[in-house]
């Protein structure tokens, strides 16, 4: 009797929270329902707008991951050629192009990383005419940092001998390296041409512009090293004869993309 006296003077007011209705607000009392989860329909669209984000990425990605392969391609078929004029030669332009990488081309490189970030954001906010003064700027930069460079390189051969190289191997290297500097100066302006057209996602012409190299390289290899008998001069005569095409035909890609 006295739980059940106990039980009718309990108002309905006082019941448990877990045996009443479910409140639809946030917060006891509040009058407002919850905000309702994204329905089914909601939810394949969100899928549907990731299926195309990720589409999106890997059309601008493939384009120049294969370029990049194909660009390290002819490096490799350069390599083969070399092996058959002898083992010096080839160890000379293994070094030389090591260090023509580590000292000059990444330096390059490095530079015009900046035109994809700042071409990109004058891109993306609708003020074009600061995207071609970007590239511009980066490519007299880039020039400048190429001249500073290759007057180090003219002292390459003592400094590779200070380091405790041979001295036969350190004189090819060097002259080696001397002979291709030319390609330095179309590398540096084709990587701010190339960040130019990615910055705008044009990453089309990359991949044509690495497969022309590709092609071309063993063909031009061939013609000076052995039809012109050239030897190590012709290995650099035909890097920067193939530097100098790849450079064309992205400016042949720029101009056409701000026609």
């Amino acid at each position: 009797r006295r739980l059940r006296a106990i039980s009718m003077a309990v108002g309905d007011d006082d019941e448990a929270p877990l045996l009443r209705p479910a409140s639809l607000s946030g917060s006891p009392g509040s009058s407002e329902p919850f905000e309702r989860q994204p329905d089914a329909d909601n939810q394949l669209g969100a899928n549907l707008s990731s299926c195309e984000e990720a589409t999106r990425v890997l059309g601008l990605a493939l384009p120049i991951a294969a370029s990049e392969c194909l660009s390290f391609f002819s490096f490799i078929i350069t390599t083969a050629q070399v092996g058959h004029i002898g083992a010096a030669q080839l160890s000379a332009i293994t070094l030389g192009r090591s260090v023509f990488h580590v000292t000059g081309l990444s330096i390059v490189v490095g530079l015009s990383t900046g035109v994809g970030t700042l071409a990109g954001q004058a891109f993306g906010s609708g003020h074009f005419e600061l995207v071609g003064a970007v590239t511009q700027r980066a490519i007299s930069i880039n020039v400048l940092a190429c001249a500073a460079i290759v007057a180090v390189w003219t002292q390459l051969e003592p400094l590779m001998m200070m380091l405790g190289q041979d001295a036969a191997l350190s004189a090819l290297a060097a002259r080696y390296v001397l002979f291709i500097s030319p390609a330095l100066v179309f590398e540096a302006v084709f990587f701010c041409l190339k960040a130019h057209l990615t910055s705008q996602g044009l990453v089309a012409p990359l991949t044509a512009a690495a497969a022309a190299q590709t092609l071309a390289t063993p063909l031009l290899n061939h013609v000076c090293i052995n039809v012109l008998d050239m030897g190590m001069d012709g290995v650099a005569a035909s890097y920067n004869a193939v530097s100098l095409l790849t450079l064309l035909l992205l400016a042949a890609a720029v101009w056409a993309s701000d026609a």
